[in-house]
């Protein structure tokens, strides 16, 4: 059975080692120079700047981490942003309809006019739309 859920701070640490460092760890390596590591997404989560999502397999007593995100709610002047900066899993397919309908529903709750996420394209089909294309060049 997978459990998809928000991951209370005083948990944080033990979900991280039980697996959900691994899936944020491949999820940032993506992001290259690299600009935050994951001991600093760690300690910005625990420190209540964001909020760590997992899926957990309670049948999967080795390894029960499916997915692990990162979700954050930022201020801008004229909106507040739902954004998704780190996500990564394994068997999308048990997770991601589950993790859509909550992170939609935190969205709403907490007033977000939009919901972001730096991700890879397949997303479209989840109801994002591509709004342009970072481009970056290392100095």
């Amino acid at each position: 059975m997978i459990v998809v859920s928000t991951v209370p701070t005083r948990l944080i640490r033990e979900a991280w080692e039980r697996g959900a460092a691994k899936w944020i760890d491949l999820a940032i390596r993506r992001e290259q120079p690299a600009r935050i590591g994951l001991e600093h997404v760690l300690a910005d989560t625990m420190a209540g700047k964001g909020t760590l999502w997992i899926a957990f397999d309670a049948d999967n007593r080795a390894d029960p981490v499916d997915m692990a995100a990162i979700s954050q709610v930022i201020e801008h002047p004229l909106l507040r942003e739902f954004r998704i900066p780190w996500i990564g899993g394994r068997k999308l397919w048990r997770w991601v309809h589950e993790l859509d309908r909550m992170t939609t529903d935190m969205a709403r709750a907490e007033g977000c006019a939009v919901m972001t996420g730096a991700t890879r394209a397949g997303w479209r089909r989840f109801g994002y739309k591509e709004v342009g294309v970072l481009l970056q060049r290392t100095l």
